[in-house]
Protein backbone atom coordinates (compact mmCIF):
# COMPACT_ATOMS: atom_id res chain seq x y z
CA UNK A 1 0.00 0.00 0.00
CA UNK A 2 1.04 3.61 -0.31
CA UNK A 3 0.34 7.13 0.26
CA UNK A 4 1.86 10.13 -2.28
CA UNK A 5 5.47 9.49 -2.01
CA UNK A 6 5.58 6.33 0.69
CA UNK A 7 5.18 2.81 0.22
CA UNK A 8 4.68 0.06 2.73
CA UNK A 9 5.37 -3.66 2.57
CA UNK A 10 3.10 -5.98 4.60
CA UNK A 11 2.61 -9.78 4.36
CA UNK A 12 2.28 -13.41 5.38
CA UNK A 13 4.00 -16.19 3.43
CA UNK A 14 3.67 -19.49 3.61
CA UNK A 15 6.72 -21.81 1.51
CA UNK A 16 7.50 -25.34 0.73
CA UNK A 17 10.73 -26.14 -0.64
CA UNK A 18 13.42 -28.11 -0.74
CA UNK A 19 17.46 -27.75 0.66
CA UNK A 20 20.04 -30.59 0.51
CA UNK A 21 17.15 -32.84 -1.20
CA UNK A 22 14.89 -32.31 1.98
CA UNK A 23 11.52 -30.97 1.97
CA UNK A 24 10.87 -28.22 4.14
CA UNK A 25 8.27 -25.65 4.97
CA UNK A 26 8.76 -22.43 6.11
CA UNK A 27 6.34 -19.30 7.27
CA UNK A 28 6.93 -15.91 7.81
CA UNK A 29 5.56 -12.15 8.50
CA UNK A 30 6.60 -8.73 7.15
CA UNK A 31 5.52 -6.06 8.88
CA UNK A 32 7.27 -3.11 11.28
CA UNK A 33 5.10 -4.88 14.35
CA UNK A 34 4.55 -8.76 14.96
CA UNK A 35 2.26 -9.49 18.14
CA UNK A 36 0.72 -12.03 19.61
CA UNK A 37 -2.23 -10.99 21.53
CA UNK A 38 -4.79 -12.93 24.35
CA UNK A 39 -7.70 -10.96 22.96
CA UNK A 40 -7.43 -8.59 26.33
CA UNK A 41 -7.44 -5.05 25.35
CA UNK A 42 -3.65 -3.40 24.54
CA UNK A 43 -2.42 -6.31 26.40
CA UNK A 44 0.18 -7.86 24.03
CA UNK A 45 2.48 -10.69 25.53
CA UNK A 46 4.84 -10.91 22.51
CA UNK A 47 5.84 -7.95 20.30
CA UNK A 48 8.69 -8.40 18.01
CA UNK A 49 9.29 -4.84 16.88
CA UNK A 50 12.65 -2.65 15.41
CA UNK A 51 14.40 -6.16 15.63
CA UNK A 52 13.95 -6.63 19.30
CA UNK A 53 11.55 -9.47 20.24
CA UNK A 54 9.76 -8.23 23.74
CA UNK A 55 7.80 -10.91 26.42
CA UNK A 56 5.61 -9.86 28.83
CA UNK A 57 5.63 -13.31 31.01
CA UNK A 58 7.88 -15.79 30.16
CA UNK A 59 7.44 -19.71 31.40
CA UNK A 60 10.66 -21.27 30.45
CA UNK A 61 11.65 -24.51 31.22
CA UNK A 62 15.20 -24.75 29.95
CA UNK A 63 17.91 -21.79 28.81
CA UNK A 64 20.74 -22.02 26.41
CA UNK A 65 22.26 -18.80 26.78
CA UNK A 66 26.10 -17.32 27.00
CA UNK A 67 25.34 -14.11 28.69
CA UNK A 68 22.43 -12.70 30.84
CA UNK A 69 22.89 -9.06 31.39
CA UNK A 70 20.16 -6.32 33.21
CA UNK A 71 18.75 -3.59 31.20
CA UNK A 72 20.51 -1.03 33.33
CA UNK A 73 24.04 -2.47 32.91
CA UNK A 74 23.88 -3.25 36.62
CA UNK A 75 24.10 -7.00 36.62
CA UNK A 76 25.61 -9.68 34.57
CA UNK A 77 26.24 -13.44 34.42
CA UNK A 78 28.67 -15.04 31.96
CA UNK A 79 27.75 -18.40 31.68
CA UNK A 80 30.62 -19.81 29.45
CA UNK A 81 32.89 -17.66 31.89
CA UNK A 82 31.19 -18.77 35.02
CA UNK A 83 30.67 -15.39 36.54
CA UNK A 84 28.69 -13.02 37.76
CA UNK A 85 29.08 -9.32 38.31
CA UNK A 86 27.11 -6.56 40.07
CA UNK A 87 28.06 -2.92 39.49
CA UNK A 88 26.83 -0.36 41.57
Amino acid sequence: AGTNQSFKVSGFYVELYTEGGVQKSRMAVQADQFLVTSGNSRHYPLVFENGELKLAVANIGTVNAGLLQSLNGKMKIDFNNGTIEIFS
